[in-house]
């Protein structure tokens, strides 16, 4: 299959915009414009400085959560996350894990959290349910990325939902400038036409043979095991 080349998919810097008014080829020709645009449009005076600080759920929510973690019934490939997520006493997640709570058990909680019994006409309910909405594009972004399967549909679908969570991010936060990590999400899409399903080149593998080398006794000379 031949990669597509041509520029089709312009992310928005404003508005909104579901996933099917996304054109649906796609390529890699648009990035570079796309960070520069951000830059530009980040300097720009906002009438409202929104920082993504200011949607964190409070403590009342995140003992909620706690709650709906608990109670959750999880297939058995999906990595558990600990009760006290959010909290520093759990230490640095495992990548499975960070996976997996935004894949399912987060946006599941937040839905919850933040459409139940809101009403519409409140602004800060009107952003936590563009936040949901973000989140779920997301999750499944994520599904269709990590799929064992790949096609075309696969990535055309990934650069569509992903893009769309970014428009909401920007709308939401305007003067927010992206991160290398969104940078390298928007060239998964052409890398599942290149390389095939994700599990053949993600690096889990690769974190958990650093994990063994970091448990290994070694006597810190070059070269020589201490065993």
């Amino acid at each position: 299959m031949d990669m597509p080349t041509s520029t089709n998919i312009p992310l928005r810097v404003s508005g909104s915009a579901g996933p099917s008014d996304i054109p649906s080829s796609i390529g890699a020709e648009y990035i570079e414009d796309l960070i520069a645009e951000s830059h530009k449009t980040a300097n720009d005076e906002q009438p409202k400085q929104w920082a993504v600080g200011d949607d964190a759920i409070n403590l009342q929510e995140l003992k909620q959560l706690h709650t709906f973690l608990s109670q959750t019934t999880r297939p058995s490939w999906h990595a558990r996350l600990p009760s006290n997520l959010g909290e520093a006493k759990h230490g640095k997640l495992k990548a499975d894990q960070y996976r997996s709570s935004v894949e399912f058990d987060v946006p599941v909680a937040i839905a919850q959290l933040w459409t139940i019994g809101r009403r519409e006409d409140d602004e800060q309910a009107q952003r936590q349910r563009k936040l949901v909405d973000a989140t779920l594009l997301l999750a499944t972004a994520i599904r269709w990325a990590t799929s064992y399967l790949t096609s075309e549909l696969h990535a055309v679908n990934y650069m569509k939902y992903l893009t769309t969570y970014l428009n909401i991010l920007k709308d939401l936060y305007p003067n927010i400038v992206w991160r290398p990590n969104h940078h390298a999400a928007l060239h998964i899409g052409p890398c599942l036409l290149l390389f095939g399903p994700m599990h053949g080149w993600w690096m889990f593998v690769f974190e958990r043979v650093i994990g063994m080398l970091g448990r290994m006794n070694t006597n810190f000379k070059l070269g020589k095991l201490g065993l």
